[in-house]
């Protein structure tokens, strides 16, 4: 069976796990964390790891201080945590629709903003960028730009529109921390001190380890958000390889898109070979084509379905505007893209692809 995701590893993990505990600490800013900031600092601004994507998304909610009765704006087309971090704050979700890329669509969201806008939230699916330019014209005062970069490690930068950005090192993803993990960037300075006391169970520990102050104390709300040891110490035998890794998803996406031209597919040409897709006409044919697949020893998926259909995301949010292509999730695919696969294999997927609509 031709597995949709498998992790990737460099081989030296278990080495730089165990020495992690060799070492005799798991906890605070280890060797390894150390190790991997001198990496993240040449790609980023101001990063913290913390342990999912789902706590960076929870740590910006914090951060700029989501009130019941403030609305945040996100497209319907996500994963679940993309709602929970405000939701969970007493944020009123603005669900709008995504353009033909399944990305948040510019005129949706500049149709949906009003005087109770705190936030908006773009999701770079598929390793691929929203236009945050065209989305940072529209956040005038008070209104902060968060990216959810889950999908999207290393093609977000220091040269960025937003006021953070949050990626994810889960297992599915292209660099992986062993089974959870993330990573917050704050591109907005002011919130430096803040994002760091929120990490820290919301205390000036990080103050008192500088020894900027004489004892550390609890200033505002926060939670334990921090990597462990042992993760930093997966995280890092990736990040050492992680050119490798990428240019290798990339290419086999690249190979995809080119063998499967002819079909409605993932087109979007900057991207970091996070994933593919392709559209069927409808959802019964996305299913035929999952079974079909899967006889021929090919395991794919269909992707997250719209929130504002969810039980949770009818009491929380409310969809505005047309749906256009929010629905199209009913009729994507997603085929295998992982470090483990071969060129041999995209060929092999392709010829069943064919052969199914043949």
């Amino acid at each position: 069976m031709i597995k949709f995701n498998e992790i990737y590893t460099t081989n030296q993990e278990i080495e730089m796990m165990t020495d992690a505990i060799s070492k005799g600490t798991l906890t605070g800013d280890t060797y390894y964390h150390l190790k991997i900031k001198e990496i993240l600092d040449k790609h980023y601004k101001k990063s913290h790891l913390v342990h999912t994507c789902t706590a960076a998304l929870e740590i910006a909610a914090l951060a700029i201080d989501i009130q019941v009765g403030d609305e945040v704006i996100m497209p319907s087309y996500t994963y679940v945590s993309t709602a929970n971090a405000f939701a969970l704050r007493g944020a009123k979700i603005v669900f709008v629709d995504v353009d033909e890329h399944m990305m948040i669509d510019i005129n949706c969201v500049k149709n949906a903003i009003s005087d109770k806008t705190k936030a908006i939230v773009p999701v770079h699916y598929a390793g691929s960028l929203c236009d945050m330019k065209a989305l940072k014209a529209l956040c005038k005062e008070g209104i902060y730009l968060i990216e959810d970069a889950a999908q999207s490690i290393f093609n977000t930068g220091v040269e960025t529109y937003s006021d953070f950005s949050c990626i994810s090192l889960h297992s599915t993803k292209n660099i992986t921390s062993g089974g959870e993990g993330g990573i917050l960037v704050v591109n907005n300075s002011t919130f430096d001190d803040k994002v760091a006391m929120i990490i820290e169970k919301g205390t000036n520990r990080s103050a008192f380890q500088n020894k900027e102050v004489e004892k550390y104390t609890w200033k505002t709300l926060g939670s334990s958000y921090s990597m462990d040891g042992i993760r930093c110490a997966f995280l890092y035998a990736q990040l050492l390889k992680w050119e490798q890794i990428i240019s290798k998803r990339q290419k086999l996406v690249c190979l995809y898109q080119k063998q499967l031209s002819a079909f409605e597919i993932f087109k979007q040409e900057k991207h970091n070979g996070h994933l593919f897709y392709i559209k069927t006409k409808h959802k019964k044919e996305r299913d035929l084509l999952k079974q079909h697949l899967y006889d021929n020893g090919i395991e794919s998926v269909s992707h997250y379905e719209p929130l504002h259909l969810s039980d949770a995301g009818k009491v929380h949010g409310d969809f505005i505007g047309e749906n256009i292509h929010t629905k199209d999730a009913f009729r994507l695919l997603r085929l295998p893209v992982h470090a483990n696969l071969t060129e041999e294999d995209v060929y092999y997927i392709c010829e069943k692809v064919k052969a199914f609509y043949e």
